[in-house]
């Protein structure tokens, strides 16, 4: 590929070269949403985590058959999604980062109505992201929840309460992740570690929601992490509040600009009110826990106090 691609676009998948629901193979379905793009100036990265289904054939040969797309296989399962979209991040050249999974699918219009909303923002925009139909698979049917998830996901306070952000919705400055890093490896982070990310690219830059639908996400697969994974809440949270863990500080205050600062200082001042916040949000799910502490009215008035204070702060 001679041509500088302006987005890299980096796809993970493994074994997923089959069908579910009314879907009769996923990974194609994932593969042909991306080439269909109205938008062409792009780069396809697509990162095997060492499928054993057949998926490397299929990916192979849309290699072969496209010349903007690189196919890196895993000699290994390595078992973290994050781990696989770091090194496609790595391996990337485009100005812009977006991503896909290997169940999900974009409308034709993703990437250039990101593109569009993203290239005249001013730099303190890291990051912008679209809105996406949810899917729910349930017994074999795709149930749809909600066709309008990440409309309100422009501001750390909403990112930083609850992640409302799709991975295939989003596209990224490439510099973004020489500041900020990229995904966290650990093994606890691996089913939120996207929203980690978000959480830490909003501390230092602006986002932008754009109203404009991009994607379709499914959910509700049986070998997902979702259904295979469980997460510690209050490790996770803890995790999260480690700002600085990818970069020192003495590099991390060099690569600021003043418009950064200013906006990652009046950030910084809210923070402990944001913190205490998700952590009643956090404990009024449980009320078995705290009821040997606070009264059974006094919970049930806490809980639309908080989603009050969720609302309108």
């Amino acid at each position: 590929m001679n041509q500088v691609p302006e987005i890299s676009v980096v796809m993970s998948t493994y074994c997923r070269n089959h069908g579910e629901g009314q879907c009769p193979n996923m990974l194609v379905r994932a593969l042909e949403s991306i080439l269909s793009q109205t938008f062409s100036n792009f780069e396809l990265i697509l990162i095997d985590d060492g499928s054993m289904d057949g998926s490397a054939e299929v990916l192979k040969g849309y290699a072969e058959k496209d010349v903007r797309i690189r196919y890196i296989r895993f000699d290994q399962n390595s078992g973290l999604p994050a781990k696989r979209y770091n090194h496609g991040i790595s391996l990337s050249k485009g100005k812009w980062i977006a991503f896909m999974f290997d169940d999900d699918e974009w409308l034709p219009n993703a990437l250039e109505d990101l593109y569009q909303a993203i290239i005249v923002l001013p730099p303190i925009y890291g990051m912008v992201n679209g809105t996406v139909q949810y899917n729910y698979l349930q017994e074999g049917v795709n149930k749809i929840i909600c066709a309008d998830f990440g409309l309100e996901s422009d501001s750390f306070r909403r990112i930083f309460m609850s992640n409302r952000l799709a991975n295939n919705s989003v596209l990224i400055r490439r510099e973004v992740f020489d500041l900020v890093g990229g995904y966290d490896e650990t093994p606890c982070m691996r089913r939120i570690c996207d929203w980690d990310l978000w959480i830490r690219i909003a501390m230092q830059y602006k986002i932008k929601a754009v109203p404009k639908k991009v994607a379709k996400v499914y959910q509700g697969l049986p070998d997902s992490l979702l259904h295979n994974f469980k997460l510690n809440h209050h490790f996770v949270y803890a995790r999260q509040l480690l700002y600085f863990r990818k970069h020192p500080l003495r590099k991390f205050y060099f690569r600021m600009t003043a418009g950064q600062w200013k906006h990652f200082l009046t950030l910084l001042a809210w923070m402990p009110f944001y913190i205490s916040l998700r952590y009643i949000e956090l404990v009024l799910r449980d009320p078995q826990s705290i009821r040997r502490f606070l009264p059974k009215r006094l919970i049930k008035l806490l809980k639309p106090v908080v989603r009050i204070m969720r609302k309108y702060i």
